[in-house]
């Protein structure tokens, strides 16, 4: 389980400086497995999106998949913060990607849920009955899950 640096609390260049170093970290440990043959999972809040420079090399590793990325071909659909942007990932080795189902993104347990998730294709989601705040949400993120046939 990965929290990259966040995108406050620092200057821009030194919290996308230290999200590279992370993501780098991370892709060079990856390096031990073998992504075509092993099932590795790489999962967690890695506070930047997709298309970033900081998380290049990362997801850009030959054999490891974004889940949300196979499941959704609209990017809109992959948001996992308040924000509407995934920053938040679970990615997996080409055996398990090769294995998953389903994938998806649970929403319900933040505030408002209805109101972020109105514009999704699907349609609004709900909250669960015990979100009723900010401060009784789950988080402002939403958790990325996937099942798989192994």
């Amino acid at each position: 389980m990965n929290h990259f640096k966040s995108q406050g609390y620092g200057t821009q260049a030194s919290c996308n400086a230290r999200r590279k170093a992370q993501a780098n970290r991370v892709a060079r440990i990856l390096h031990r497995y073998d992504l075509k043959s092993d099932l590795v999972v790489v999962a967690g809040d890695l506070n930047d999106r997709p298309e970033s420079a900081p998380l290049a090399g990362l997801l850009r590793t030959t054999n490891l998949v974004d889940v949300l990325a196979r499941q959704f071909a609209d990017p809109r659909e992959r948001w996992t913060h308040r924000d509407k942007s995934q920053i938040d990932y679970l990615l997996v080795s080409k055996p398990l990607a090769d294995a998953m189902t389903t994938a998806g993104v649970e929403r319900r347990g933040l505030f408002e849920a209805d109101k972020l998730t109105r514009n999704l294709p699907t349609g609004p989601i709900r909250a669960f009955p015990s979100v009723t705040s900010d401060t009784n949400d789950a988080s402002d993120h939403a958790a990325v899950w996937a099942e798989f046939r192994v």
